[in-house]
């Protein structure tokens, strides 16, 4: 028998099995409960191959007992939810969201990653993750809007206090961490606009959501000196090149989705979007300046915007037979759309001060 699963939808079942990171194949041979596992990339189409063609799958397809078969002949029964041949890949394409909604799928996705993504085992954190942990519950703590306007973040800051003032303790394992939180018994997660009838895409949606309203609240806390952040807060990270190696950290060690990682890891260490030189300005005496404190969010959009194109490719690389979308299909993917600020496309410095 042969099953497909999301971690995100079924988190219980990967933190049983001991899943550490999704695209993961494992299996268990009859009568045994002793996993055998091995990630993949989806690229590796020979690996799931020689898998599929072990468990009586060929060209993508069930091969059905002769019994099976006959119930069909006999039932004219259609396999539900196939691709049709000429049907065409259905591009996603952005819809205005209420401050509100993408606060709340923020916010879920931080729950999540607390529940699921902190630890891959119970026992402690490693030096380098704790180190990487307490970065990012200072970043949060200085970004996170924190005001009467954002509710939707209220259970978020009780976690951020409890982290920090229990630090030590929630990074002895994973049951202790959960403790101290409350989160013991593991509620399902539940996302709004970043579900798109589908819960698997919720907690990296949300996640974005997250690293977008963290990288806004850098250069708001910039603008007004943190005045609307708790006055408990600790020291402000001081230059944007150390905020965004607090992200990059954070995804290395936890971020659940093996290939989302590798993909941002690369891109990153590889200088992708002039992520070595662009924050030099704003760096300089270890400080930053009002005028360009936006450009650690510009240069997360920037990153953003490149990875749908990615997916969208990889997407027709799957569905449409290697054909390459067209620049009026790859806008559809991009965030704002021409609906939603017209000016925002305007070449050059001109549009990104309107995104801005």
């Amino acid at each position: 028998m042969f099953h497909a699963i999301s971690c995100t939808a079924h988190a219980k079942i990967c933190n049983h099995y001991n899943i550490h990171g999704y695209p993961s194949v494992f299996g268990l041979k009859d009568g045994q409960t002793n996993v055998g596992e091995e990630q993949l990339d989806r690229s590796k189409i020979g690996d799931v191959g020689y898998l599929l063609d072990q468990l009586g799958v060929m060209d993508g397809k069930v091969k059905d007992s002769e019994e099976e078969q006959d119930h069909y002949k006999e039932k004219d029964v259609k396999p539900k939810n196939l691709k049709q041949p000429d049907q065409k890949a259905s591009i996603p394409s952005y819809t205005p969201h209420d401050q509100s909604t993408i606060y709340k799928d923020a916010a879920t996705s931080f729950q999540y990653t607390l529940q699921n993504s902190i630890y891959m085992s119970n026992g402690p954190l490693s030096k380098d993750k704790a180190v990487a942990l307490q970065k990012w519950i200072r970043l949060l703590y200085m970004t996170l809007p924190h005001d009467d306007d954002t509710s939707e973040f209220n259970t978020t800051w009780e976690q951020l206090k409890i982290l920090r003032s229990k630090f030590n303790t929630a990074i002895t394992s994973k049951d202790e961490m959960l403790k101290l939180l409350g989160l013991e018994k593991e509620a399902g997660s539940e996302w709004s606009t970043c579900r798109m009838d589908n819960d698997q895409f919720g907690y990296t949606c949300g996640l974005w959501n997250l690293f977008h309203i963290i990288t806004v609240g850098y250069a708001e806390h910039d603008d007004d000196n943190g005045t609307h952040h708790p006055k408990d807060a600790p020291p402000p990270i001081q230059s944007e090149v150390k905020a965004s190696i607090i992200l990059r950290n954070y995804i290395d060690y936890f971020f659940s989705c093996r290939e989302c990682r590798e993909h941002f890891l690369k891109g990153y260490d590889d200088c992708a979007h002039d992520v070595c030189h662009r924050f030099e300005k704003t760096g300089e005496n270890n400080s930053s300046s009002s005028s360009n404190s936006q450009e650690l969010a510009l240069w997360l959009w920037e990153v953003h915007n490149g990875v749908n194109v990615r997916l969208l490719h990889e997407l027709f690389d799957r569905e449409e037979k290697g054909r390459r979308p067209s620049l009026e299909e790859e806008e559809r993917v991009l965030w704002p759309s021409r609906d939603m600020c017209r000016d925002c496309w305007l070449e050059g410095e001109g549009g990104e001060g309107v995104v801005a």
